[in-house]
């Protein structure tokens, strides 16, 4: 459809979808909708000018083709969303935790959107824990394999992203965050904080490490319960 032409009415091209910088139809009909693809914003025609819907409207009626979120939300329903979570017990002071992360090698379009939050608990003490994310870890053993489970039971999808406890690390790499869990009366959580969606991306055509560390700095012992919560794009 070239810009200026209006869609018919009660056709799937009853929406007309361009950029921000396109020329809306000039011979729209009362009640046309209009998508900017770029910027998400809806607008409707009203006899004389186009009216920005700030409210918002259900836009699957007029355009099957687009879907309504193209992320998260999207992705979780093509069943791309995954978690692994698990519990530790018992780390002793000045202990660490390592959890790798080992990013599948493929092309450069494959992305892995990750979030992640630790609670903590002093057994005894009061709990001081430092949690470090590091990029490119060298490793000579990778430890043992744990569970990632996707948050779609419909549809069977696999991540290539894997996740092993206890890695043996010959270079830790590069430090990308620092988070603490500090917490006096033995309980915290970074669950709450305002924790960045990392972007992990293969090394090329090779497979790409980052580490989760987790260092205890309470005097005590600790509990840890884990939780990394990703999508990715490439899952099949």
């Amino acid at each position: 459809m070239s810009i200026g032409d209006s869609p018919d009415k009660g056709s799937d091209k009853y929406m007309w979808a361009g950029l921000s910088t396109d020329t809306k139809p000039d011979k729209a009909f009362i009640g046309q909708k209009a998508i900017e693809t770029d910027t998400g914003l809806i607008y409707e025609w009203s006899g004389s000018n186009w009216l920005n819907r700030t409210d918002g409207i259900e836009i699957d009626p007029y355009v099957k083709s687009i879907p309504t979120t193209s992320t998260f939300h999207h992705l979780g329903h093509e069943g791309k969303v995954f978690v692994h979570s698990d519990r530790h017990n018992g780390l002793a002071n000045e202990g660490t935790l390592n959890f790798l992360i080992v990013i599948p090698a493929g092309d450069a379009t494959r992305q892995v959107h990750m979030r992640f939050g630790f609670t903590s608990k002093a057994v005894t003490g009061t709990l001081d824990l430092d949690i470090v994310l590091y990029k490119d870890t060298t490793v000579s053993a990778n430890g043992t394999l744990e569970p990632i489970v996707s948050t779609n039971d419909a549809i069977v999808k696999t991540s290539g992203v894997e996740v092993y406890i206890g890695p043996t690390i010959t270079d830790i790499g590069t430090q990308k965050s620092w988070v603490m869990n500090v917490g006096e009366k033995k309980g915290a959580s970074n669950l709450d904080q305002a924790v960045p969606e990392w972007v992990l991306a293969p090394n090329g055509e090779s497979a790409r490490n980052y580490l989760f560390q987790l260092t205890n700095n309470s005097g005590g012992v600790v509990d840890i319960v884990a939780g990394i919560f990703f999508y990715d794009t490439g899952a099949a």
